[in-house]
């Protein structure tokens, strides 16, 4: 669900840098252009589909906390709803029951993580922090980003947090109740110093820090219980003297969202999160406004896991606490809890959500199939010098690598079938078509890899049984899982072992891919790592740098790597019409073009147009097969054993003569061959006909 915020947003007007170092705090971020509903509601699905599962809580905040936007899935919905959950089953949420209730309070997790990104993340219009670019800020302005998380928090906490705090709600008004409490979003442990288990250092650790952050507009009386008769309205938070608030300033509490959208005014917010799952979000100030480059926090996303049973059998009150996500049993360590499998989930869930397109420069930050809109600054940042973590269970790019690596292993969800497919189809139905990127890229349904030519609305034209996989039938509602791979990390021309950015749309091994002119052989695969172990310059390339980015192309499917390659078998001079090579059996359909590569960097390739293959009878590949070609004015010859490559091009250009030994191999195009050649005769600049081992 989506609805506006309660107060007026400032007008933006264009302030220049002196200006901006004047403002109050409140009119410092009105200087920022703000969350848009089209941006919330993108952020929201995106988070919806990071992963398969479709029981999370997701809120979005704007940089004072103030609830932009809440996606309750469908898991949650039927659980608050369900007969074997204490409830009446009815198909709704029914207004003034306990599942109301329960479901503010679950939401109001989702919101206490989002805000506590938003309140604690830093950043400034004068950060100067070029996106993109990992180097020292511009100039010499000292960057003011802090990317801090919940999980920064808990880092710095180390507060005491008892069971008993956890599975409790702030929204019981009996006082006598064993179940009335704060509900914290942390985990359960014994606190201790900060930094842990280092002695001798300054107390800087933020303990207690889970029990602030939860005051409302309405002050309970005497009696400690919202919504009796003896409960105060303060005019401003905290009673502020408003002859004290500079004109135009707004001071707001972190009201619940039970307070925020009138459907339960006496419910209590759950203060700051302590488990992971709060990002900040990060808006790159935009030049056109006359802001300096940089980044500053413009909110936070949550998402939170609230659970699906009722352990105590008395109805949905126990849904929405926080020992689910946090997976507590009894002998669990504080790490255990806060990297429980569905609190790295979160955590992946809400990193996904916004995309990450700026991680200290590295890509691999990058959300896997298409980018966010919204920056993840990144760098080190200590206390007391202590590293803390910022995204993952680990300090610095570690982490990250390890909540991607949760994220890897879960299906991403969201975007499903949405009608039966057979074996055989050639186009299917997603129940949304906008959620995926332009065409061509691969599909992955259970554990057939789909090459997707082209996307008309929710229908796709793909083709089947890719990267060795088996074309099978599959029910409506299955996930559909999309994306390319790309190289995580820039490699060298010795790198044996390749990082890329998802490794389940790959085949199984041993198989070969392109990086850009370099064809490889994969021999190992390890998906969680996302780790390739790899053999260089295969079928006569060159190993060569590859930088982070670069598209890994498969052995199958349009777009992708022959399976051999080929070289020119007879030297042909700068007038021949004819090319041969080995074996011409994988060449594409005529007419194509193809490419001569002597792999000489100073020179240009020669690129002609195949009119015709001509085949040789013999099994054995004895006799050349011949192309027909289509030669350019400034065509040179070529000798035996050059590189014979397909390409893209639909006419011959310039090019040179091709000598003997020239190696024929696949070009980056859409048009490439399942297997290449080589020349099986010299080719002149005039010849127009390309002898070849076999076509």
């Amino acid at each position: 669900m989506f609805f506006p915020s309660f107060r007026r947003q400032p007008r933006r007007r264009h302030r220049s840098t002196q200006q901006i170092e004047q403002l109050e705090p409140r009119e410092l971020l009105a200087a920022v252009a703000q969350l848009s509903s089209a941006e919330v509601t993108k952020l929201l699905d995106r988070a919806s589909m990071a992963t398969s599962s479709n029981d999370a809580i997701i809120a979005v905040v704007d940089r004072g906390g103030h609830i932009l936007g809440v996606r309750v899935e469908q898991d949650v919905l039927d659980a608050l709803d369900a007969v074997v959950n204490g409830c009446n089953g009815n198909g709704m949420i029914d207004s003034g029951s306990v599942e109301e209730q329960t479901l503010v309070y679950a939401i109001d997790g989702a919101v206490a993580k989002a805000r506590t990104a938003a309140f604690f993340a830093n950043g400034s219009v004068d950060s100067q922090i070029a996106p993109g670019v990992a180097d020292p800020p511009l100039a010499d302005a000292i960057p003011t980003v802090g990317p801090l998380t919940s999980r920064t928090i808990r880092n710095i906490s180390q507060s005491t947090v008892t069971q008993r705090e956890v599975q409790s709600n702030p929204n019981i008004a009996d006082p006598d109740s064993t179940l009335r409490g704060p509900g914290f979003v942390a985990p359960i442990s014994l606190g201790q110093h900060f930094p842990p288990e280092i002695p001798h250092t300054p107390q800087v650790d933020l303990f207690g820090i889970e029990h602030t952050n939860r005051d409302s507009i309405v002050h309970p009386g005497f009696d400690a219980i919202k919504g009796t008769a003896d409960d105060i309205a303060l005019e401003q938070r905290f009673n502020i003297d408003p002859a004290f608030v500079p004109g135009g300033q707004v001071v707001d509490a972190p009201e619940s969202y039970g307070f925020t959208t009138g459907i339960m005014v006496n419910a209590q917010a759950r203060g700051i999160a302590t488990l992971p799952g709060g990002v900040p979000i990060f808006r790159t100030i935009d030049p056109a406004t006359g802001m300096l480059v940089g980044l500053d926090v413009v909110g936070g996303i949550g998402v939170f896991f609230p659970g699906t049973s009722d352990p105590d059998g008395v109805g949905p009150g126990s849904i929405g606490d926080a020992t689910f996500e946090q997976n507590f049993p009894n002998a669990q360590t504080e790490s255990e809890r806060t990297n429980a499998p569905k609190v790295l989930e979160a955590e992946f869930t809400a990193f996904y959500a916004i995309g990450g397109g700026l991680f200290g420069g590295l890509t691999l930050a990058k959300d896997r199939y298409y980018g966010g809109d919204f920056p993840i600054p990144f760098g080190r940042i200590d206390l007391v010098g202590i590293t803390l973590q910022i995204i993952g269970p680990t300090v610095g790019v570690s982490g990250v690598r390890t909540v991607e690596a949760v994220g890897d292993k879960i299906p991403q969800g969201d975007v499903k079938l949405a009608v039966k497919v057979n074996s055989t189809a050639t186009s299917i139905t997603v129940n949304d078509g906008t959620l995926l990127p332009a065409a061509p890229f691969s599909i992955l349904i259970d554990k057939e890899v789909l090459e997707v030519t082209n996307v008309t609305g929710n229908t796709l034209t793909v083709t089947r049984a890719q990267s060795g996989t088996a074309a099978k039938s599959h029910a409506a509602g299955k996930a559909v899982i999309a994306g390319t791979v790309e190289l995580a990390t820039a490699v060298d021309e010795t790198s044996t072992m390749l990082t890329v950015t998802d490794a389940r749309l790959l085949p199984a091994t041993p198989f070969q891919i392109r990086l850009e002119k370099e064809v490889l052989t994969v021999t190992n695969v390890d998906v969680l790592t996302r780790m390739l172990t790899v053999v260089r310059a295969q079928d006569g390339s060159k190993a060569d740098k590859h930088a982070v980015g670069k598209q890994i192309i498969t052995s199958s499917g349009q777009d992708q790597l022959v399976r051999a390659t080929s070289s020119v078998l007879v030297a042909l001079n700068d007038s021949a019409t004819s090319l041969v090579v080995p074996d011409a059996t994988g060449f594409p359909t005529t007419p194509f073009a193809i490419s001569l590569d002597d792999h000489n960097p100073l020179t240009v390739d020669e690129q002609v147009l195949v009119t015709s293959v001509t085949l040789t009878p013999d099994t054995l590949m004895i006799v050349p097969d011949t192309l027909t070609i289509v030669r350019a004015p400034g065509a040179v010859a070529h000798a035996v054993g050059e590189t014979i490559r397909t390409t893209a091009v639909s006419t011959a250009v310039p090019g040179r003569a091709v000598p003997e030994g020239f190696l024929v191999t696949p070009h980056d195009s859409p048009i490439l061959a399942k297997a290449t050649s080589t020349l099986a005769a010299a080719l002149g600049a005039a010849d127009l006909t390309l002898v070849v081992p076999d076509a």
